[in-house]
């Protein structure tokens, strides 16, 4: 798989398009369907390393081969739109917060311990 991605992307640095490759190659499979979504979208559907990869990548730039576990990628930025708001990070505050509230309510609420009225003699 790496010898494979290598030669794809010395054929992109050669001047070749992704389409072009993908067109000609049945093992190639372009998608341009990753608009508007988040790194966190990118990042529950293809996992952390081409998260990572596709964040630092400038438009018009393409990484180098990435391997994961599952596929391989070479990823092509084309825009970076930088988002005002992330939705995430509404949900990661709500996580935090219900967080503690029960470290807080733990704390707070501890049982007290039950003592033993029981008289001996009726045991």
């Amino acid at each position: 798989m790496a010898r494979y991605l290598d030669d794809l992307s010395s054929q992109l640095m050669g001047g070749e398009t992704m389409e072009t490759i993908a067109s000609r190659d049945t093992l190639a499979l372009f998608r341009n369907d990753l608009k508007d979504v988040t790194l966190a979208d990118i990042m529950g559907s293809y996992g952390e390393k081409f998260a990572g990869t596709a964040a630092t990548l400038e438009p018009h730039q393409i990484s180098s081969p990435l391997l994961t576990d599952w596929a391989g990628y070479i990823i092509r930025c084309d825009q970076k739109v930088p988002s005002v708001f992330d939705s995430t990070v509404v949900v990661h505050l709500q996580i935090k917060r219900q967080m503690r509230i029960q470290q807080l309510s733990q704390n707070i609420f501890t049982p007290k311990e039950i003592e033993d009225y029981r008289d001996e003699f009726f045991e």
